[in-house]
């Protein structure tokens, strides 16, 4: 199932930069409507009924709070993302407080929307029923290319050419029978490889980024400390003590 989702920002740049900016379809989504205008925002959304809404926090006439508060009773099972230039704690709290599922940061970086996508899906995929692969499905055949192949540049671009199938396809596929995205599928085998040659080689941590899939050293370690909550360092030095005190 592909979730969708609704922008709302009073600079018609900043709705089309996050329409091109993040990849929506990979993480599950799929942008249906924006508007400029909160008040009219508020209407629309009213009517289509987006699974979240992503809004901005200072609007003329009314401002992202005081969105949320009216998009709460009109719309109690949608989720509203703050997406705001502004820092200070009392907007981010003010936010949370009105039951808001996160307070995002511009400009956005994937280390920073890419968690939050992620659990808005999981969130939203709790509330799905579950779907069974129907027969002749490629999925398994998509799992194990993936699987053998994660260390290099995958894309959904690169998986449709390869299986000649369109990439929102490939989104259902693992929406619908993973239970998860495509990049969180691909980031979990990465980060077990990771693990694993942790574990088990001398390599460099920057030979292991590369080796599970990531050009960017810093990146893969701000992944790799999102997903086991240490950096690769901390991680080795642990597993090395373990191995120690059980001989």
């Amino acid at each position: 199932m592909i979730y969708s989702v609704y922008l709302i920002d009073d600079e018609p740049m900043a709705i089309e930069e996050l329409k091109r900016q993040i990849p929506w379809q990979q993480y599950g989504m799929q942008v249906v409507g924006s508007q400029t205008s909160p008040q009219d925002g508020l209407k629309e959304a009213t009517l289509i009924k987006p699974h979240a809404i992503f809004s901005d926090m200072k609007m003329p006439g009314m401002n992202g709070i005081q969105l949320a508060q009216a998009l709460h009773n009109s719309l109690p099972n949608s989720k509203v993302i703050i997406v705001s230039a502004w820092s200070e704690f009392d907007y981010a709290r003010q936010a949370l407080r009105e039951g808001c599922f996160d307070y995002l940061l511009k400009p956005l970086k994937e280390s920073e929307y890419g968690p939050t996508l992620q659990r808005l899906f999981n969130h939203l995929a709790q509330k799905s029923p579950a779907a069974l692969p129907t027969d002749g499905s490629p999925l398994e055949e998509i799992l194990n290319y993936i699987r053998a192949n994660f260390s290099q540049r995958i894309t959904l671009s690169t998986l449709s050419d390869q299986f000649h199938i369109s990439q929102n396809t490939i989104c259902s596929y693992f929406n619908r029978y993973m239970r998860t995205t495509f990049v969180s599928f691909l980031t979990d085998l990465r980060m077990k490889e990771a693990e694993k040659l942790l574990s088990q080689t001398s390599l460099s941590i920057k030979e292991i980024a590369a080796y599970s899939g990531y050009d960017d050293y810093f990146y893969f370690c701000r992944v790799f400390q999102r997903q086991f909550s240490c950096t690769p360092t901390q991680l080795r030095l642990k597993m090395k003590q373990e191995r120690g005190a059980n001989e």
